[in-house]
């Protein structure tokens, strides 16, 4: 799905870990039920499958169909029928937007010692 990160920040030793999770067969059966509830996610085989379409989205055509992944583990959350795979798929999902922005902006890395300026 990407190339390997040897980044050592909090944020993508979280994403590891993340992605590990959401590549065991429960995660798969968890996605499944999820799925079974919100039809925009019925045509991905995994949670894997999502988080490739969420992070290639500036590529799509479609937007209609992206928000709507993004409003199912929302909604997901929300109500409670897949809070804990709603969670993680949107966060593995944002945690590339991070990365990204930190290398833009050096000071939005988790390091304590970049906030003592902001305080």
């Amino acid at each position: 799905m990407q190339k390997e990160n040897n980044c050592c920040c909090p944020v993508c030793q979280v994403e590891r870990s993340l992605l590990n999770s959401l590549s065991t067969q429960t995660a798969r059966t968890h996605f499944q039920a999820l799925a079974c509830n919100y039809p925009i996610l019925n045509h991905f085989d995994s949670p894997a499958d999502v988080i490739a379409q969420l992070r290639e989205r500036a590529e799509l055509v479609n937007h209609q169909a992206w928000n709507g992944i993004l409003h199912a583990l929302v909604g997901s959350i929300a109500n409670g029928t897949g809070e804990e795979i709603g969670q993680q798929l949107l966060l593995v999902a944002y945690s590339r937007e991070r990365r990204h922005a930190a290398e833009w902006h050096p000071w939005l890395t988790l390091s304590g010692d970049n906030l003592d300026g902001l305080a």
